[in-house]
């Protein structure tokens, strides 16, 4: 008895064995499938400007194509936006509007540096349109992700409010070659007193003038109806950062989303769609625009700053910079332009964006897939590669 019951007892301590290496295998297989990038060191200064080399692993085999990045540092206060061949911190504008007064260079708010993009609405008798700037992106039918900071300032008001049609913001555009093919717009409604806004005052990613058959954004939030419409939580006196991606469907198999985030806002996505048609058949994605409308109002005064878009099969890869050690939990981002991309190596040039000499801060590689490491890689900024642990304190050598 005492041997069959030794027996009985090996039998299930071997089942239990069994068990729990089958169920660490399975917890392990989908991490292999579905892994997330992971960075082991930072070769380089982490200044503004500089090159630094990232070394991981699962970063994915293809990064972003960056079509444009504006931090519109180069540009003379008070000049009109330049389209020169690398005016911009990577490449340059493809045209401005030329209805009205241009938006220009200025000096009187910035998100980073000392320079940002402002556009006067009320500067020619308070015409409404124009007063654009935009980009090439060549010919997409993949993905385009679209990344920006706008800003109203304290006192100031959206385009529209104090004239008589009422608050009208398009902040951008992305449409085909000639506007308006496949153009799809966001719009501010409501004037900076109703800020947050709720259901009816933005909507979020929506069709506008060859919209038939396309797609319209939906809330990610829940709450709203189905017409576009999503919160946003900007506030005046604080630059606020929208994200858009978009991929490439005129079957119904696109994918879109618009997030956003602020000092008093951690990232979010407030709207979403899947199973979408983003595009008409035989249309490309050519030009991103900003802005792409504004009612005329001599009281109103926008800016934009920090402008990034990518395109291509890895649109939204990208590396950031955070101020907390997990992504989530970030209210501050800091977005650099990579130059060189594989799955174990990224080269890419620093953008501080807000941050500052001597801040601690996090680095985070986002995948095609838009999977992030789960703990950022702390980094000092102005300083060489990462941030070493505090050495412990209050030991004492055992005799």
């Amino acid at each position: 008895m005492k041997c069959l019951m030794k027996n009985l007892l090996k039998k299930k301590t071997c089942q239990f064995v069994f068990l729990v290496m089958f169920f660490m295998l399975a917890s392990f297989i989908p991490r292999t499938i579905f892994a997330v990038p992971s960075i082991s060191s930072i070769n380089g200064t982490v200044s503004n400007g500089q090159p630094v080399t990232i070394s991981g692993s699962a970063f994915g085999s293809t990064g972003p194509i960056i079509a444009i990045f504006d931090d519109f540092e180069k540009g003379t206060n008070n000049n009109e936006l330049s389209t020169l061949a690398n005016s911009a911190a990577v490449n340059q504008w493809y045209r401005l509007e030329n209805q009205g007064k241009n938006p220009v260079y200025s000096t009187y708010y910035a998100n980073s540096g000392t320079k940002s993009a402002m556009i006067d609405w009320g500067t020619d008798n308070a015409s409404e349109g124009g007063r654009w700037f935009e980009a090439d992106i060549g010919s997409i039918t993949s993905q385009v992700y679209v990344q920006y900071w706008f800003f109203v300032p304290i006192g100031g008001h959206v385009p529209g409010a104090n004239s008589g049609g009422g608050p009208n913001w398009k902040l951008m555009l992305i449409s085909g070659r000639p506007w308006p093919r496949s153009d799809y717009t966001q719009v501010i409604l409501t004037d900076v007193n109703n800020w947050p806004m709720g259901a009816w005052g933005f909507i979020c990613l929506t069709p506008w003038y060859d919209g038939s058959g396309l797609t319209e954004m939906t809330s990610a939030i829940g709450g709203y109806h189905d017409e576009g419409y999503c919160s946003l939580n900007p506030s005046a006196g604080t630059w606020h950062r929208m994200e858009v991606f978009m991929s490439a469907s005129s079957t119904g198999s696109g994918t879109m989303y618009t997030a956003e985030m602020n000092a008093n806002q951690t990232r979010r996505i407030v709207g979403s769609s899947s199973n979408a048609t983003t595009l008409h058949s035989g249309d490309s994605w050519n030009l991103v625009r900003f802005p792409a409308y504004g009612r005329g109002d001599s009281t109103s005064k926008t800016y934009y700053d920090d402008i990034y878009i990518a395109t291509g099969s890895a649109a939204q890869a990208r590396v950031e910079i955070g101020n907390n050690p997990t992504y989530s939990t970030c209210t501050k981002l800091a977005i650099t332009t990579p130059t060189f991309w594989s799955n174990t190596s990224i080269t890419t040039t620093i953008r501080t964006g807000s941050f500052k000499n001597g801040d601690i801060a996090y680095l985070y590689v986002i995948d095609a897939n838009g999977m992030v490491n789960t703990q950022g890689y702390p980094i000092i900024v102005g300083g060489e590669g990462w941030l070493a642990p505090n050495p412990p304190t209050g030991l004492r050598l055992l005799e």
